[in-house]
């Protein structure tokens, strides 16, 4: 296909596929190890979901433990520079710290519902942690956004709020990877 770019001649229209370069960002299933899953929080409020989140990325050595409070410091002042719900039931808390090597994310799912400040002030019953380092903060943005991309299908939301155990999500996700969807 050819777009006109107003000049003499048109020029090939350039379809990117970021997933094919070298700086290439991760998506969901990918960021969450195909394990890193709290499918039931215990935690009532924003704060206190991020530190499980955290604390459970800690336990499963994906964040080292000198970096814990690190990693809280820089999500929890993330999240008072503005809050990270969405809307629509999700929230994207993260960060940027330097102890880390690789992005890490983990994925809370609350049946209750957690207020993380959205717009529509709806609850998050879906809550993904994503903590990058500082030499990889250029994926960052794109990361986040994807991410969002992702959950943006209200049905895509639905069903993986409905998840009840890690194997349900990790179920989920692999079936909507392989229709080309995350």
């Amino acid at each position: 296909m050819l777009v006109s770019h107003g000049l003499l001649e048109p020029i090939p229209f350039v379809n990117l596929d970021f997933r094919s370069l070298d700086e290439r960002v991760m998506d969901l299933l990918t960021l969450v190890r195909r394990r890193l899953i709290v499918p039931s929080l215990k935690a009532t409020d924003r704060y206190d979901a991020i530190r499980e989140l955290v604390e459970f990325l800690v336990h499963e050595q994906e964040i080292p433990m000198d970096a814990h409070e690190v990693v809280l410091k820089a999500v929890f002042n993330r999240e008072d520079e503005k809050p990270t719900g969405l809307g629509d039931g999700l929230s994207l808390p993260h960060g940027v710290v330097d102890l880390l090597d690789r992005e890490v994310a983990a994925l809370g799912l609350s049946d209750a519902g957690i207020d993380f400040g959205a717009i529509d002030s709806r609850p998050a019953h879906i809550i993904i942690l994503l903590v990058t380092p500082r030499s990889l903060k250029h994926r960052h943005p794109t990361n986040v956004r994807n991410i969002v991309i992702t959950l943006c299908n209200p049905n895509f939301r639905k069903d993986l709020a409905a998840c009840r155990t890690i194997e349900d999500v990790i179920n989920f996700l692999s079936a909507d990877e392989d229709d080309e969807t995350i």
